[in-house]
């Protein structure tokens, strides 16, 4: 029989482990062969150290501060990341949230503050069925009325709160002494008024942005979600919950209604025959723009202040069901005022009423007047001018009224403006005893007033006027009555159908009737909330799986890859 042969020390056991050590038993050779692995280990642990050294000369060579600052830097970025929880660190949030652009925190939900470490919203989110007939208006307080502190927002709580709605106000952008100012005046009412909670995320680059986000976290977490919940789309306040609700983060089961009552700023900015080829460069303007826009388009109901207005959507696109989209007018001023006189009178007064800009009817108002010197030989003629100032052809509106003024001296036409931004203020001047004489004219129709709140207050005090039949006209005057005072707003039309009425009106004249009462109108938005249709939340993974973006390094190892995505899918 043969002698059995020493088994190498490479042919281990296949059950053994890696690093198992073998028999000492074997030869004094095999001994030696069995350290060189050893041996090539340390060499390699040498060739890394001298490699290391030069990578060190080569840096201190290059860097423009010396190694000392580059190592420096180093070991701060590793301090930074694992200790320290600085701005790259991922103890910075408190592990309730991660980093976002700016260094700032973006909390998870439930947590608040600089590093995320303060509990808030403690209520769990809502997945109950909204509270019935409750409404929350999140009313921005900057489109209030600067002269009458009116709101359309504001009054509709008041109206639906009359009707057995239990009504509460969000007000956006007020002082806590606003916020109790209001609760004050609204409790008469039985409105209840809510201060609106910061999430102290510093959400977003703008402060709209986290404003918006404040409100959909605020809603996110009521106790119990409200059966309707109204936004204006010009605040762009409700533009994360909807956009939460689209895409399945947010199911509260609310009816969210947005209000759409002024033209978007890119809109108004065109309006200016000298601005024609600029563009709008105020960021937060055109971030507005675009949350006004996708604010409509997302919500489950789309109220207009104005045919205009929904018209304009339509030209540009918005994306706003047909079925979804009402025009309901604003509701009138409660304020009573002075009623017109009937009786017949010579005009001698054309008093302008609107913005003092091209997109108020300036432009249009001042070729009428040029027409109806030179046209109708009309003299003696007093002008006055009552509205927001603002400018046209880049000159302001009393330079520019100057400028034209000139064509006007021979014909002895006295003028002035009146800086005024509240309509019943313009409606007070142009009715009672004392206004016999004075005939309205509102040519503006891309103007800021898209609503039509001087105009509506004029029809409710019977006053005379003739205004564009563009605008809100249509939404605001009986249809019968429409043809006796719509113009085209171009200069030439303007002067015809002011002497026309002016040439009526020495019969006397016969106060067009309004189309909508206030009660009228309440009843309308009243309807409009109980039409709106139960929404069934459905998970949008259900269906269908999401899309995720996963970035493999697999450095040529093709098998590893596969691997990598088998296990994925």
């Amino acid at each position: 029989m043969g002698r059995g042969r020493s088994p190498s020390p490479c042919e281990r056991d296949p059950l053994l482990p890696l690093g198992t050590p073998t028999s000492t038993n074997a030869p004094a050779s095999q001994r030696r062969a069995a350290r060189l692995p050893g041996f090539t280990v340390g060499l390699a642990a040498v060739l890394l150290l001298l490699g290391c050294i030069w990578a060190l000369v080569e840096l201190e060579k290059n860097s423009p501060h010396g190694l000392n600052n580059e190592l420096l830097g180093l070991m701060e970025d590793a301090h930074d990341w694992f200790i320290s929880g600085s701005q790259r660190g991922p103890v910075k949030c408190s592990g309730h949230g991660v980093l976002v652009h700016g260094g700032q925190c973006l909390c998870d939900l439930g947590y608040a503050g600089d590093t995320c470490h303060e509990r808030r919203y403690l209520a769990k989110a809502s997945a109950t069925e909204p509270a019935k007939r409750t409404v929350c208006l999140f009313v921005d307080q900057a489109e209030r009325d600067a002269a009458t502190g009116r709101h359309n927002l504001l009054e509709l709580a008041q109206t639906l709160s009359g009707t057995g709605y239990a009504v509460t106000v969000v007000p956006l952008g007020a002082a806590d002494a606003a916020v109790k100012a209001l609760s004050a005046t609204l409790a008469a009412d039985a409105v209840a008024v809510k201060r609106l909670p910061s999430t102290s995320v510093g959400f977003g680059e703008r402060a709209l942005e986290e404003r918006a986000y404040d409100v959909y976290q605020f809603l996110a977490h009521a106790p119990r979600a409200f059966e309707h919940v109204v936004f204006s789309a010009a605040s762009g306040a409700g533009y994360y919950t909807l956009l939460a609700q689209s895409q399945g983060l947010l199911a509260s089961g609310s009816n969210f209604v947005v209000t759409v009552d002024s033209f978007p700023r890119a809109h108004h900015h065109a309006q200016d025959p000298a601005d024609k080829d600029s563009f709008v460069a105020d960021i937060d303007a055109l971030k507005l723009d675009f949350m006004q826009q996708k604010s409509a388009e997302l919500a489950d109901q789309v109220i207009y202040a104005s045919s205009a207005l929904q018209e304009f959507a339509a030209h540009q696109g918005w994306q706003v069901s047909k079925a979804n989209q009402r025009v309901i007018a604003h509701l009138p001023a409660s304020t009573s005022i002075a009623p017109a006189r009937s009786s017949p009178s010579a005009i001698d007064e054309l008093v302008f009423v609107g913005e003092l800009s091209s997109a108020g009817g300036l432009r249009a108002f001042c070729d009428a007047v040029d027409a109806l010197v030179s046209d109708f030989g009309v003299r003696g003629l007093r002008l006055t001018l009552v509205g927001r100032p603002g400018s046209i052809f880049g000159f302001p509106a009393d330079e520019y009224v100057e400028l034209r003024a000139a064509n006007w001296d021979r014909a002895e036409v006295d003028w002035r403006i009146v800086r005024e931004n509240d309509p019943l203020a313009a409606a007070a001047y142009l009715s009672g005893p004392a206004a016999s004489g004075r005939l309205a004219v509102l040519p503006g129709a891309g103007s800021e007033d898209a609503a039509g709140a001087a105009l509506q207050a004029l029809v409710h005090a019977g006053a005379p006027f003739v205004a564009a039949s563009a605008g809100p006209l249509r939404d605001l005057v009986t249809a019968s009555d429409v043809p006796r005072v719509a113009m085209e707003p171009q200069g030439s039309e303007i002067a015809k159908k002011i002497v026309e009425v002016v040439t009526g009106l020495a019969d006397g004249w016969t106060p067009v009737r309004p189309k909508f009462t206030r009660d009228a109108v309440g009843a309308h938005w009243k309807q409009t909330l109980q039409s709106a249709k139960p929404k069934q939340y459905v998970d949008p993974l259900k269906d269908k799986r999401p899309l995720v973006s996963i970035v493999l390094v697999h450095h040529n190892r093709h098998q590893l890859l596969r691997q990598a995505i088998e296990a994925i899918e």
